[in-house]
């Protein structure tokens, strides 16, 4: 039964019969490239956006940025965001004037810095106390929130003695938002470092979500799609870098964020989830997210990566994104 599981995992996801895993057929890449040079006039339209004054107001600008990411093998969001970086020098320049840390902050955010440079991943444990992490989680349970497949709950207690309600529950994101204690670690200045440096320029808080996942009752296409639970690549902005706060312990069976080391400097696309014999080579390492409540995970999610469809108990989470523009989705 259990390796029956398996093969319906990986023969059913959207786009392993057109692409070649992290590659994009040539005629492909030439179409996405035209509706790109159609698309940048945005950059002019934009421009607020672009150096980070205000969020994008047009849908077509994200679109923008996946078609630059797809016709280039992602490599075009890295050149994206350098031009980005010079524009802002100023601001940067005013920045790294102004933001002290303490030698400890400094050093952690250089061991980190070097760590997703070089494989795209990193990670800080004990960043909050686990009794700080076991307080937000309490907090979360009361929250409301929804599953897409079966719509709004009162709480996330509600979701989770409902079987059925698929395996991701998010949280109500106007009340994540709100939360002073997530604000205050959006703040937090280990983060903020952490980002100028990898950035290359004063970073913009992009968003904050809390999602909890749990093992599907049902191993189909749609399930695992929705809940991102099968390799691909994010392309939210030119750069950006994201923040999981571990709320929850995670181990290998309670689904762990995956990413394949140093898949975030090489070809990558965002025109499908892929199952793991499309993406994973024998060459490979896998970057596992597993820890205790109040670790940190850092990641460049341009590179491949999922969550693993748990086996058992519940993950929780939250992602703090920060991004060198707001270029990009409308929120």
């Amino acid at each position: 039964m259990h390796d029956s599981k398996k093969s319906t995992i990986r023969l059913s996801f959207k786009y392993t019969n057109k692409f070649r895993g992290r590659a994009v057929p040539i005629w492909l890449r030439v179409a996405f490239f035209g509706r790109a040079i159609v698309l940048s006039p945005l950059i002019f339209i934009e421009f607020r956006s672009l150096v980070g004054k205000q969020r994008s107001r047009s849908r077509f600008a994200q679109k923008l940025v996946n078609d630059i990411g797809n016709s280039t093998l992602g490599s075009g969001l890295d050149i994206a965001n350098r031009m980005i970086c010079l524009l802002k020098r100023r601001k940067t320049t005013e920045f790294d004037k102004k933001f002290e840390l303490t030698p400890m902050v400094q050093e952690i955010s250089k061991t980190v810095t070097t760590d997703l440079e070089e494989m795209g991943f990193s990670q800080v444990h004990r960043f909050i106390s686990s009794a700080e992490a076991g307080y937000l989680f309490e907090k979360i349970l009361r929250m409301p929130g929804y599953c897409k497949f079966k719509g709004s709950y009162l709480t996330q207690k509600h979701w989770l003695e409902d079987l059925s309600g698929g395996p991701r529950f998010d949280v109500d994101n106007a009340l994540v938002v709100g939360l002073e204690e997530f604000t205050r670690i959006s703040k937090n200045p280990l983060l903020l470092a952490i980002s100028r440096s990898y950035l290359g320029c004063p970073p913009l808080l992009a968003s904050m979500q809390v999602w909890s996942t749990r093992r599907p009752q049902i191993f189909d296409l749609d399930v695992l799609d929705e809940s991102a639970m099968a390799f691909h690549c994010d392309s939210d902005y030119f750069g950006f870098l994201k923040f999981f706060l571990l709320l929850t312990e995670v181990d290998f069976n309670n689904g762990p964020f995956t990413f394949v080391s140093k898949s975030h400097r090489g070809s990558r696309h965002n025109v499908g989830r892929m199952s793991d014999s499309e993406i994973v080579s024998s060459g490979d390492d896998l970057h596992f997210g597993i820890g205790r409540p109040g670790d940190l995970i850092i990641a460049d999610t341009k590179g491949w990566h999922k969550a693993t469809p748990p086996q058992s108990g519940v993950r929780t989470m939250l992602q703090i994104v920060y991004a060198s523009s707001l270029f990009g989705p409308l929120k």
